[in-house]
């Protein structure tokens, strides 16, 4: 933000071309911020959810090709 910005609610607006427009609203308030931000997947203290389930899509997909691999004739591997 830039210095000197009033406290309150702004509206805004992204447009990405041909069609895509987002709206949204942010608030500014005063004061430090504390604790962690509210933006996405899960909250920003959680970090060993997230990397447990990276780690456990990451497995799955190598499970995966490992059987497709195997799977396939000897004659088609390369």
């Amino acid at each position: 933000m830039p210095s000197g910005t009033e406290p309150g609610a702004y509206t805004v607006t992204l447009k990405c071309p041909p069609r895509v427009k987002v709206t949204g609203t942010y608030l500014v308030g005063t004061g430090n911020p504390s604790g962690a931000v509210n933006a996405g997947f899960g909250a920003g203290n959680d970090k060993g959810t997230q990397l447990a389930l990276g780690a456990l899509l990451i497995a799955g997909a190598a499970a995966g090709g490992v059987i497709k691999v195997r799977r396939r004739p000897a004659g088609a591997r390369t």
